[in-house]
């Protein structure tokens, strides 16, 4: 005899599983990350760009009068001041925001192995969009 969470396993498609099974994962290593990251911050354990004490300061700022104020990289160019405390605690967030391209990914190489074209197909579609977002090739202005 099957438990109830096995039953309902049985009716959940594979691709589902693995979706799910890989967002929880690394929302769990992002949670870790974002708590370790932010205590090397406010600790400063490695120095930081923006002092903890001063970023209060900016909470009510937009990003670009943030970036403007602050001196704080735009884009991607963040990656460059990762001996940064307050930078390392942002990647953190970025992370997060990483994660479903992540289980995408996982999901494309699963249709692929399954030779499932059209859900493959559509998986590429959205890892692209993603890819073009981050990238910032079709922001507004």
């Amino acid at each position: 005899m099957t438990g109830p969470s096995e039953n309902h396993h049985q009716n959940i498609k594979e691709d589902q599983l693995v979706y799910a099974k890989t967002l929880e994962k690394f929302l769990y290593a992002g949670m870790i990350f974002i708590v370790v990251s932010f205590a090397v911050y406010i600790f400063q354990i490695y120095p930081a760009g923006l002092p903890p004490e001063k970023s209060i300061e900016y909470l009510t700022m937009r990003a670009s009068e943030y970036a403007k104020f602050t001196e704080a990289s735009v884009g991607w160019a963040w990656l460059h001041q990762l001996d940064k405390s307050d930078v390392i605690s942002f990647s953190s967030i970025v992370f997060i925001g990483m994660i479903s391209f992540i289980t995408y990914l996982r999901v494309f190489s699963l249709y692929v192995l399954k030779k499932n074209t059209t859900f493959a197909i559509l998986a590429l579609c959205q890892l692209l969009i993603f890819i073009i977002s981050a990238l910032g090739l079709y922001a507004a202005h």
